[in-house]
């Protein structure tokens, strides 16, 4: 007995100190994100030599320039070799780079923020006990869906070009720091971007399918009370408010959403952060108009462009 009490105590101490080694589904997913993550080193190792190839080419281009100001042997010696140099380099980077380092800095940039995330999920993942499954298996499929978008950024940057490439953010993330225990910062802080307004949904319960819905709802409601408030006339005519505003809320999307559990209530708690893009808001407002025989106001049109969310009006969580 006094021989496997020391073993013990070492057992417990390393699965405290390793939670993937004592939780099969956290071990699986360590496996599960080898790739992705050699993915986006390989990316932003790419994008260096690409740069330093460019940079390489181009001083070799002005030293050709140079050249041909020397004398005749030299300047024809010295242009036959910074030329063949030049297109010995742009042959190899044309062999082995699938992209330029404008589209690699894009693809890791994305990349990052999509491990940022699968980090954020994974410490949601490890404070639901194994007899959560159906809370596990839900985010663990987000972390799979995430892991899956890192492995097809490739092919989606090829079918852009390099313009639309250059955009940093991916689909469905917000590119923000995470607060403390790897709770994402938007929980508390609303996200800073001019192109859509945000609204935060929370919601407890026992199941967590239910307290997902419920806060998914609750951030609708969010939206559009919000709304309704922004398309509210000053003066008679204009939109039905409430009615546009929920029309509109049909282009709305779930950024991210969070949980936690409680162990001592046995609950879930979790959060939702919904987005309204202002741009479509506004192409939808007119739409509503148009097939419901009433009037947009150019006033409507401005209070909806120049909504703005607050902090205080974004924490408002009473129902």
């Amino acid at each position: 007995m006094s021989r496997i009490t020391p073993l013990v105590l070492v057992l417990l101490c390393w699965s405290v100190a390793h939670p993937a080694a004592a939780d099969p589904l956290l071990a699986s997913i360590d496996i599960l994100l080898q790739e992705p993550t050699e993915l986006v080193r390989e990316w932003e190792v790419a994008r260096y030599i690409s740069i330093a190839i460019v940079t390489v080419v181009v001083f070799l281009g002005a030293a050709v320039a140079v050249v041909h100001s020397l004398p005749m042997t030299i300047s024809k010696v010295g242009a036959v070799v910074l030329g063949s140099a030049v297109t010995l380099l742009t042959g190899l980077n044309n062999a082995y780079f699938d992209f330029d380092h404008r589209q690699y800095k894009a693809m890791a940039t994305q990349g990052r923020l999509l491990l940022a995330e699968i980090k954020v999920k994974i410490n949601e993942l490890s404070q639901f006990p194994p007899d959560q499954q159906d809370a596990r298996k839900a985010i663990f499929e987000q972390i799979r869906r995430h892991k899956n978008e890192i492995l097809a950024l490739p092919m989606a940057f090829q079918e852009r070009s390099v313009r639309t490439a250059g955009d940093a953010r991916p689909a469905g993330l917000i590119a923000t720091a995470h607060a403390q225990a790897g709770r994402p910062a938007w929980i508390t802080k609303v996200p800073v971007d001019d192109e859509h307004l945000y609204f935060l949904g929370d919601a407890q319960g026992s199941d967590y399918f239910g307290a997902v819905k419920a806060s998914r709802e609750h951030a609708l409601k969010q939206a559009r009370e919000y709304l309704a408030g922004r398309l509210a006339a000053p003066q008679a005519g204009g939109v039905d408010s409430a009615s546009a505003a929920k029309y509109l809320l049909e282009s709305a999307k779930v950024e991210s959403t969070y949980s936690s559990y409680h162990s001592k209530q046995q609950t879930i708690r979790v959060y939702t952060l919904l987005s309204v893009s202002k741009r479509l808001a506004d192409s939808d407002l007119r739409l509503f108009g148009a097939t419901n025989a009433q009037k947009v106001l150019p006033v409507q049109q401005q209070q909806l462009k120049d909504a703005v969310r607050s902090q205080s009006e974004y924490l408002n969580l009473k129902r």
